[in-house]
C-alpha cells in the first residue's frame, strides 16, 4: 500500500477475512448462494476501507512531513563554479591559447 498504513490495512484484512467467512456460513445456513457472504463481506470491507482512507486522507501532509527528520541549514562555503574555483586557487587562464590571456570568461556572453 502506498500510504504505508499498514496497521489499518492488516485491520480491514482480517476483518474482511472473519465476516466472509461467517456471512458465508450464514448465508448456507439461510439457504442463499455461496457468494451472497463474500458479496456483503467486501461492500462492508470497502467501506470500511474507504472511510479509514478519506480520514487519513485529509492529514497526509501531516502523516508525510512529520515523521521527516529535522536538518539544519548549512552555510555554503563550497566553490561550484570552476572558474571562481580556478580563479581563487591563483590560476586566472587556463588555456594555452596566447589569444585568449586576459580574456574575462564572466564577461562573453
Amino acid at each position: 500500500m502506498y500510504f504505508e498504513y499498514y496497521g489499518m490495512l492488516w485491520m480491514t484484512t482480517v476483518f474482511f477475512l472473519v465476516s466472509n467467512g461467517t456471512l458465508t456460513w450464514i448465508g448456507m445456513s439461510l439457504g442463499k448462494n455461496l457468494a451472497w457472504g463474500y458479496m456483503i463481506s467486501s461492500m462492508l470491507s470497502f467501506v470500511i476501507a474507504f472511510i479509514i482512507f478519506r480520514r487519513h486522507l485529509k492529514h497526509l501532509i501531516y502523516y508525510t512531513f512529520a515523521g521527516q527528520p529535522l536538518i539544519m541549514a548549512q552555510s555554503e562555503n563550497a566553490i561550484f563554479d570552476s572558474f571562481k574555483f580556478l580563479e581563487s586557487a591563483g590560476r586566472s587562464n587556463v588555456l594555452k591559447n596566447v589569444d585568449f590571456e586576459g580574456v574575462d570568461l564572466d564577461d562573453i556572453e
